[in-house]
């Protein structure tokens, strides 16, 4: 359809388009799901009381489409590192 929209997918935030008034100008953001994954689990659990107390999770998942490397990566922060 716009062949000629380069949409940069591997930085996150938002890129404005004006495809020469043959549409409305329009907004894609773009967002970090590892980022947003390891906030809601920082809302979930309290990591450092975890740590603290060396209590073992055990992470059940259905693949790489809900915890793919990226969220790996994000859960290991939270744990490890407590950030």
């Amino acid at each position: 359809m716009c062949p000629e929209l380069r949409v940069d997918l591997d930085t996150p935030g938002k890129q404005m388009f004006d495809l020469e008034n043959k549409f409305k100008p329009f907004t894609v953001e773009i967002v970090d799901s590892a980022e947003s994954y390891a906030n809601m689990l920082r809302n979930i659990f309290d990591f450092a009381a975890l740590k603290e107390n060396h209590i073992k999770i055990r992470l059940e998942h259905h693949g790489s489409a809900t915890l793919g490397g990226k969220k790996k990566a994000a859960l290991f922060r939270c744990i490890v590192q407590n950030i």
